[in-house]
């Protein structure tokens, strides 16, 4: 049976052989649904569930820039970064800040190590107000990455607010 002669099938089928396929992590499952999304002939019916509708092809890209990050790819993934919807700061605080903390990375990965300076500050202002354990193994994240850069000044600048962040976080989620 040829492609255009197979039943479409929907999401919620698509979904079910994605999340039955053992060992599948969540990187490699956003990965198989941004593809899934761009395809042709996926069918978005009114039985989908309503959670659904969360993974919006710009939400499905703004994963796709961490996956393609981890991957070692940081030209696809400052490429689907692009292609990701902005999000206002004062209402996706978290998401904000963790964008930056994975654009950083995939500059640094790039060696534009200015980039990933202005990425990197603008995460550590951002997540100083947020208590997530995620938030700070992103900006210890950060950091380990700037080791090869670890004597420039501007590096032991945002070490030292990150590490700052961190540990506040840390206390405050003590509590």
């Amino acid at each position: 049976m040829q492609r255009s002669e197979q039943p479409a099938r929907t999401a919620n089928q698509e979904l079910a052989q994605l999340i039955e396929t053992a060992g599948m992590s969540h990187h490699a499952l956003a990965r198989r649904i941004n593809l899934l999304a761009e395809r042709s002939g996926i069918a978005f019916s009114s039985d989908e569930p309503a959670w659904i509708s969360y993974y919006t092809p710009a939400r499905m890209a703004a994963d796709a820039v961490e996956i393609h990050r981890d991957l070692g790819l940081p030209a696809a993934a400052l490429r689907w970064n692009n292609r990701a919807a902005p999000m206002p700061e004062s209402a996706y605080t978290r998401s904000v800040g963790l964008r930056m903390t994975v654009l950083a990375t995939a500059h640094l990965q790039n060696r534009d190590l200015d980039q990933a300076l202005a990425h990197g500050q603008r995460a550590v202002t951002i997540l100083s107000h947020v208590r997530s354990t995620r938030a700070t193994d992103y900006l210890a994240g950060v950091v380990r990455a700037m080791a090869p850069w670890r004597r420039d000044p501007r590096v032991i600048d945002l070490s030292h607010l990150a590490h700052q962040a961190i540990a506040l976080s840390t206390t405050a989620t003590a509590r």
